[in-house]
């Protein structure tokens, strides 16, 4: 008689392996992806918001880019030309038109009233895959409204209504529909396998951009000042 009670005894040791890392990712997201909002409203008080997410994305990167090169050599870091352009027009989009601007918007739009309109991004990709030709199961369109009325619940009940500049607002939807193009596009684009280094050479590519346009925006002469505030947005409103 066969004994199969170990195989079944490694599986269930590596299910449990495994469901103890999603928990951990899932509790990581939550943990990280909530609190964005509230660091970068805090972060724009006193920094330039181009240049200072251009600078948080290039530094990402340039730590994220050697330590894969280390660990897995340079034949599994370089990539073709063109996944590598794939990969940065992803990162341009989803960083740098993405986060990039709902950061230039968090000067006029509070953290919560942000991360509500932000959480619409998944239902503009419901949109796009719809316009497409493609079909999208129920269950998808309700999850999608399931969370944008979540976050809704979580973050405006109880609370005045925010205040908030027309600009930082039509930013945040440009935002929106710049993040929706890019994640419909991922999966369409020949970007890296490697989810990393596809990972790192968007967030150098969008890191670049953001610091070269936060340069000519004039947003060097903010990081002298005490506050980014004493130089308003956008720079022509003077």
């Amino acid at each position: 008689m066969t004994d199969t009670s170990a195989p079944t005894q490694a599986r269930t040791r590596t299910r449990t392996r495994r469901d103890w890392r999603l928990w951990l990712a899932l509790a990581t997201v939550y943990l990280v992806w909530g609190s964005t909002y509230l660091a970068v409203r805090v972060m724009v008080e006193t920094v330039p918001p181009l240049l200072g997410s251009g600078v948080r994305f290039l530094v990402a990167g340039a730590v994220l880019y050697p330590v894969l090169l280390a660990r897995r050599g340079w034949a599994a870091v370089r990539v073709p030309a063109r996944q590598a352009g794939a990969a940065a027009l992803v990162g341009c989009l989803f960083l740098a038109g993405g986060t990039g601007l709902v950061t230039v918007a968090e000067r006029d739009v509070p953290s919560g009233l942000a991360a509500v309109l932000v959480a619409a991004m998944p239902l503009v990709v419901v949109l796009l895959r719809l316009t497409t030709g493609e079909r999208v199961p129920r269950a998808t369109v309700a999850g999608v409204a399931a969370g944008l009325a979540g976050v809704a619940v979580l973050v405006l009940p109880g609370n005045p209504a925010p205040e908030a500049g027309w600009f930082g607002l039509a930013l945040i939807l440009v935002a929106d529909a710049s993040m929706a193009v890019a994640s419909f596009a991922s999966g369409r684009l020949p970007v890296p396998d490697d989810t990393l280094v596809a990972t790192a050479l968007e967030l150098l590519a969008a890191g670049a951009v953001l610091s070269l346009a936060g340069l000519l925006a004039g947003e060097a002469r903010d990081l002298a000042s005490t506050s980014s505030r004493a130089r308003p947005w956008p720079p022509w409103a003077t």
